[in-house]
């Protein structure tokens, strides 16, 4: 009866949405939930300029209607998959047939879906009516090859961004940076990766009624 979502870098985008889709459009279902745990939202297009995106976006759009399946370009960073899969320098036992270490091919009909959703959230029209813990790093580092310091920093998404748009997702929002995390904070180091369950354990009480000890 008490439903916490935990969604991570797109998938924090897609959550909020889908949120606030059922609260308008599905009251009693969405009265089941009691909480959004953030990890390392994507809210915004990382290492792009506005006034160089915002002409360039009628073009995408169009594109996603008509050719979605056009695949895009790029993916060959790797450091982010490095720095996890044990089998290079992380920690983390994972199969690279389900997530490659440069991520998924990726499409026009994606990416233009992707900023629908930006588009959605800058407009300050979301409101996912629960109470939100944004988990994230504090440093962010893009478009680097590996070396030891993306264990310590979002090599995927901007810091900065995640802190701009993560408080326009509901009234009830709490916003916890930790140094030294990776883009998935929980597969951050042991000291970090500790703060990240430290602060759920600290948060989740303050939402979920089952959570709460009985007075």
């Amino acid at each position: 009866d008490e439903v916490i979502f935990l969604a991570h870098s797109t998938g924090g985008l897609i959550a909020p949405l889908w949120m606030d889709h059922l609260r308008r459009t599905d009251y009693e279902r969405h009265q089941r939930l009691k909480g959004l745990i953030l990890n390392s939202p994507w809210l915004d297009m990382m290492g792009v300029p506005g006034q160089v995106l915002t002409p360039l976006k009628p073009l995408l759009y169009a594109l996603g209607r008509i050719v979605p399946r056009t695949p895009l370009p790029g993916g060959n960073f790797t450091a982010y998959g490095e720095s996890v899969h044990q089998d290079f320098y992380g920690e983390w036992e994972f199969d690279l047939r389900f997530k490659p270490l440069a991520g998924h091919k990726k499409y026009v009909g994606w990416l233009a879906a992707v900023f629908h959703g930006f588009d959605a959230i800058h407009s300050g029209r979301i409101d996912a009516g629960v109470p939100i813990l944004t988990l994230q790093s504090t440093r962010t580092q893009l478009g680097r090859p590996y070396s030891d310091s993306a264990n310590h920093a979002d090599v995927i998404i901007d810091v900065a961004q995640t802190r701009r748009w993560a408080k326009e997702l509901s009234a009830h929002y709490t916003l916890h940076p930790i140094k030294g995390a990776r883009h998935d904070v929980f597969l951050s180091l042991p000291d970090p990766l500790q703060e990240a369950f430290n602060a759920c354990d600290e948060w989740l009480p303050t939402v979920l009624d089952s959570a709460k000890p009985v007075q």
